[in-house]
């Protein structure tokens, strides 16, 4: 059995259920749908045996009709030997494949289907002309329905080549090489559930190691970024181009270098270039760290921060409360337009009361979708502590002065957004919203691998419609 499809003259798609048996090469049925699930192949199977009788061995292929629960089922209840073919062999199945391709070439091919009962006459024709009017050479040039009247059935026969229904080869298979891994299970000792075994490392060295796995996970940051020694991986810039700077060394890495990667990779045409000591580099941004990390200076940028918020917010009530005032007087027309539906004024079926209806039910959705929308930019409120403040400056100068690379460069990219390098100058860029993410999640957040993976949308689509405000 096997599944050919086709589509009719306006487009839909049909499929072909082909069953053929392998010994009479006779077309046992040729059913026609839109849809063939497993259920649908078991019940033809069952009236096709009620008129042919069960069969010994049934072949396919592993498709999803045909491994489903429905025909599982049907062939352990009819006692059936279903045999499937291997994957991407479809030569273990031959005498389908052969009569599918005589179908498709001689009938699908040939012919437009105008309905699917179109299509099942003439299957149906087809199939008739196939097993009483054309002779076949393995038949001895009988059709299959006088060689099938004529054949007398020898029970108890079973496959020359039980994993194919193809002949089976003339040459016996030589035996594979066995290794001595694939001996018998019972070899192998059942042991019980009291029996204890020594531990291979101690819990606190397997916890150690997995935070230490977890931190360097490639989905949480780029390996080059938790692991190399380079201090400034992944924030530093060329000020000429604002392009990414990458490691150089000189004197036979004698000397390291922070080096613009867009001229390396383009050339001058690109980028004239920027090549800075990284010693000096990574020396100058550590000194100024210490000078920017200091209370007053956070609590300024974070005070100027909330000033920026506050204003926002009060646009953001502005507006709301404009459009909550539409949505109330849109649904208060609504509500009008209602009334005078029930007290008779107004025909509902009126083509002006159908437009009013409408247009009024437009306004209110987009005001209810714009208050949505203002509602998610409304800025959370913040409370920062003098003594969270403290904390964090604290916590960020031990890790700068710190004598540990990697925890050096967690803080720094925690902290800032990027290290712009120039001839004459450095600049380093925060911003205002990092650092209050930072004092209010706490110190331990200098110490955490930041993400580089996208962050999904929560409590709505990952898509969301945006209207206008």
């Amino acid at each position: 059995m096997d599944f050919v499809s086709d589509q009719l003259t306006d487009g839909r798609r049909f499929r072909v259920l082909t069953v053929v048996d392998d010994c009479t090469r006779e077309c046992l049925a040729l059913i026609a749908d839109t849809s063939l699930s497993g259920a649908r192949v078991a019940r033809e199977l069952a009236t096709l045996f009620e008129a042919r009788g069960k069969p010994i061995t049934v072949v396919s292929d592993n498709g999803t009709e045909f491994t489903s629960n429905a025909i599982l089922t049907f062939a352990d209840d009819r006692k059936i030997d279903w045999h499937y073919i291997a994957p991407g062999k479809p030569t273990q199945n031959a005498f389908i494949e052969s009569f599918n391709g005589r179908l498709r070439d001689e009938l699908l091919n040939e012919t437009l289907f105008t309905s699917l009962n179109h299509a099942r006459a003439t299957l149906a024709a087809w199939r008739k002309d196939y097993n009483t009017e054309r002779p076949h050479s393995r038949l001895g040039w009988q059709t299959p329905a006088e060689f099938a009247q004529a054949f007398t059935p020898q029970p108890g026969l079973t496959l020359r080549n039980p994993q194919s229904s193809a002949p089976a080869p003339v040459a016996q298979p030589t035996k594979k090489w066995q290794n001595s891994n694939s001996e018998s299970c019972s070899r192998w000792i059942k042991v019980g559930g009291n029996v204890r075994f020594p531990a291979i490392i101690s819990t606190e060295e397997f916890d150690r190691v997995a935070r230490q796995l977890a931190s360097r996970n490639p989905k949480s940051q780029p390996p080059r970024i938790t692991t190399g020694s380079v201090l400034l991986t992944g924030i530093v810039k060329c000020s000429r181009c604002g392009g990414g700077m990458t490691t150089t060394t000189g004197k036979s890495g004698k000397y390291r270098y922070y080096s613009c990667m867009t001229k390396i990779r383009c050339g001058e045409t690109a980028c004239k270039g920027m090549r800075v000591p990284m010693s000096q580099a990574d020396t100058k941004v550590i000194e100024a760290m210490k000078e920017i990390l200091s209370e007053n200076r956070i609590h300024e940028v974070i005070r100027r921060r909330e000033d920026a918020a506050n204003i926002e917010k009060t646009d953001v009530k502005r507006l709301l409360t404009e459009r909550t005032a539409e949505l109330q007087e849109a649904e208060a027309e609504l509500g009008r337009l209602y009334q005078a539906v029930s007290k008779g004024a107004i025909d509902p079926e009126d083509q002006v009361f159908i437009a009013c209806q409408s247009g009024i039910d437009l306004r209110r959705q987009r005001a209810r979708s714009a208050i949505e929308v203002l509602k998610r930019r409304l800025p959370a409120e913040t409370y920062l502590e003098t003594e969270r403040v403290a904390r964090l400056v604290q916590e960020a100068k031990n890790i700068v002065t710190s004598d540990e690379p990697n925890l050096k460069k967690r803080a720094l990219s925690n902290i800032l957004d990027y290290v712009e390098i120039d001839e004459r100058k450095i600049t380093i860029v925060t911003s205002a919203k990092r650092l209050t993410h930072i004092v209010t999640t706490g110190p331990d957040q200098l110490r955490s691998v930041p993400t580089f993976v996208r962050e999904w949308r929560r409590r709505w689509a990952c898509r969301p419609t945006f209207s206008s405000i």
